[in-house]
């Protein structure tokens, strides 16, 4: 991946198939909220798994999204394992991103070409002016 994990469960977590993705990122997630929740979750997760099965025998989820651009294959094949929710996530994260590339280049490419403008508006201004100089040098040795 492009960027080293500094987890040491992302490490140690293999990931052969969506179910242990899956699992991998749900204990991830349970651990870093500090396992807040109750014995009682595990009832709703129960409608979790059945989907997982539909997505199984589908091959992929009906939902899933595209993977960003940006990511490269490796970190392609970790995107496609994410929950739909995650895949959300982190695909917004790159939009945002994107755009605020974007608008930074933008402001980028609007102060150079001011900054070109105002140097070719200076020089223009100190030809005017030699200009005037040679003028007034000639008018002077004519007097003279």
């Amino acid at each position: 991946m492009a960027h080293p994990v500094e987890t040491p469960e992302a490490v140690d977590a293999p990931v052969s198939s969506e179910d242990d993705a899956l699992a991998a990122l749900e204990n991830y997630l349970d651990e870093e909220n500090g396992e807040e929740e109750s014995d009682d979750a595990g009832e709703g997760d129960e409608p979790d798994a059945a989907d997982e099965d539909q997505d199984d025998e589908a091959g992929e989820p009906e939902t899933a999204i595209d993977a960003p651009v940006s990511l490269n294959a490796e970190e392609k094949a970790v995107f496609a394992q994410l929950p739909l929710e995650a895949q959300q996530a982190w695909a917004a994260s790159e939009t945002r991103r994107n755009a605020q590339v974007q608008e930074a280049t933008t402001k980028a490419a609007h102060a150079q070409r001011s900054a070109e403008a105002s140097a070719a508006e200076q020089s223009a201004r100190r030809l005017k002016e030699t200009g005037s100089l040679q003028d007034a040098a000639a008018a002077l040795a004519n007097i003279l």
